[in-house]
């Protein structure tokens, strides 16, 4: 966990101050051999601060829902820290995201910029916590891209399985997605037509 936290750290910062890279070779070309800092050595220090969250976070990780909590809290403790140890470094804080928003940015009067960060957090881990798998969430999105729907109780599909830990595997039947031009709306359940009646 604390590897995976740092090749994370490492891939939100290299992607997003690789700029300051690019300031060296505006300001004095010769200064080009202090490129590699900025580049790879700076977000490789700052991925350390998540590599150290993700260490903690697995002293307190469990199948409740406690560890919402704690993932929350670890991740803007350690924004924190990285916002005030030695000369800090408040860059990229999450609260910055809501920038493009000047309704959202204007909370910022009553929770702060770590109170945002923090409900920022508690929010979209939340969301991904819920009992649906990620799978499920991309297909929907997809099939909403391409005007498909999965509709309960029709067109079903055949399915091989593997069998692991959780559950048995075979052959199981599953809805498919079918195309939305095939359906309708329908205000009030209609009325069945029963045997012998006129239309």
């Amino acid at each position: 966990m604390f590897y995976s936290g740092i090749l994370f750290g490492f891939s939100f910062f290299i992607t997003s101050i690789y700029w300051i890279t690019n300031s060296i070779f505006v300001f004095d070309s010769s200064l080009a051999y202090l490129s590699p800092f900025p580049l790879i050595i700076l977000p490789l220090i700052l991925g350390i601060f998540y590599g150290l969250m993700q260490l903690i976070n697995t002293f307190f990780w469990s199948l409740n829902i406690s560890r919402i909590f704690f993932f929350s809290a670890f991740w803007v403790f350690f924004e924190i820290i990285r916002s005030t140890l030695l000369i800090g470094f408040p860059w990229n804080l999450v609260a910055y995201s809501w920038s493009w928003s000047i309704s959202f940015i204007q909370s910022l009067s009553l929770f702060g910029v770590f109170g945002l960060g923090l409900i920022s957090i508690f929010c979209s881990v939340g969301i991904f916590s819920l009992n649906l798998k990620k799978a499920n969430i991309f297909l929907c999105i997809f099939s909403r891209s391409q005007n498909k729907a999965k509709i309960k109780g029709i067109n079903f599909i055949k399915k091989h399985e593997k069998t692991t830990k959780e559950k048995k595997g075979g052959i199981i039947s599953k809805e498919n997605f079918i195309h939305i031009s095939n359906l309708k709306i329908l205000d009030k359940p209609e009325k069945k037509i029963k045997s012998g009646d006129k239309k």
